[in-house]
Formats: structure tokens, C-alpha cells, sequence
């Protein structure tokens, strides 16, 4: 997973998935992702950013297992998410074999590097690093499947917002056509 963002010399001594929200915070849970107001003083909100910490953060060290346990469902995973991406929406498209074989790659990729990451832990920052592993026009053709991928996941109840929506547009670079000549066709 990405490291989380450096904090501002203002916010430096907040606790974890504490931020300032105005003159009040927001906490931010970090297995739904799920963000609440708190509407007390600094020290209260601190207070209270500690406590659900401490239940919460041993949770993302068992990977959920105990949140399971606990509630009787397990948290939701990006790789579940791929499952039914694939299943639900994928098959009711009409696309050629050859453009369902690359998307079917690119998710079989999405399972290997990010499958093992809650729905929650998958925030704009996270997405955005991710993609800027990608050059030119991979980066476009990833960040459109993953748009379609989160708004799938929104409209399931899965996740909030679409983070890969909220990431840097880029332009594709346009392609260099040449005529062919006799040299490159028999070099």
C-alpha cells in the first residue's frame, strides 16, 4: 500500500485518520473509508480519533479476519470487487473477444497488485500513485477501466466515491505515422 501523505507542520501532532474539518475534524475510518464529523474541541476529538484507532488499526493487521469474527462479514476487499465486476458487469457487454481478453489481463493485474487491499484503503492517493506507475497511453487505458471499476463499485454499495474518477486526466500522445518504405519492410 502507499505510504500515507506527510502531514502539514499545522496537523503534525493529529493522531492517525484525524483531519481538520473547518473549525471541527473529520475522522476517517480506515477499513470502510467511511468519514464522520466531530464536532468537539481539539482535545475531544483527539481523544476520540485515539480510541477508535486502537480498535480499529488491529483489524487491518489480521487483514479483517477479526472485524469477521466479530460482525459476521468480512470487509470488503478490491479483490471481491474485481469478482463481481467481472461476473455482474462484464458479461453484459458486447465486446469483442480480443478487448475482453485485455481487460480480463488487466484485471487478473489488478488482483495481483491491489486485490489485497479493502475497499476503504483505496482512496484517490492510493489510485493516483498507483497509475502513475503506468506511462502514456497505459496510464489512460488503466485509469478508464478503473473508473468503470469503482462507478460499478459505488452503484454495489461497495464504496463511497470513485477515487479513479478523481485522479489526473491525461491526454493520450498522439501516434507517429509513417509510410512504409522497402528498407524497413526487408531491414
Amino acid at each position: 500500500m502507499a505510504p500515507p501523505r506527510a502531514r502539514t507542520i499545522k496537523n503534525r501532532d493529529l493522531p492517525a485518520n484525524l483531519y481538520p474539518n473547518g473549525k471541527y475534524w473529520q475522522y476517517k475510518n480506515p477499513i470502510t473509508g467511511k468519514k464522520t464529523s466531530i464536532n468537539k474541541p481539539m482535545a475531544e476529538a483527539i481523544k476520540l480519533a485515539n480510541a477508535a484507532n486502537a480498535k480499529l488499526l488491529p483489524l487491518l493487521a489480521d487483514d479483517g479476519a477479526l472485524l469477521a469474527m466479530l460482525t459476521g462479514e468480512a470487509a470488503p476487499k478490491f479483490s471481491r470487487c474485481l469478482e463481481r465486476f467481472e461476473d455482474e458487469w462484464l458479461g453484459t457487454r458486447n465486446y469483442a473477444e480480443r478487448t475482453l481478453k485485455e481487460i480480463k489481463f488487466k484485471l487478473a493485474r489488478y488482483r495481483e497488485d491491489l486485490g489485497d487491499l479493502m475497499m476503504g484503503q483505496l482512496d484517490v492517493l492510493t489510485v493516483a500513485e498507483y497509475l502513475d506507475g503506468f506511462e502514456n497511453n497505459a496510464y489512460t487505458k488503466h485509469r478508464g477501466l478503473l473508473v468503470q471499476i469503482f462507478a460499478f463499485a459505488v452503484a454495489k454499495g461497495l464504496c463511497e466515491r470513485n477515487s479513479a474518477e478523481l485522479t489526473l486526466v491525461k491526454k493520450e500522445a498522439e501516434k507517429k505515422r509513417q509510410r512504409h518504405t522497402v528498407e524497413r519492410l526487408n531491414g
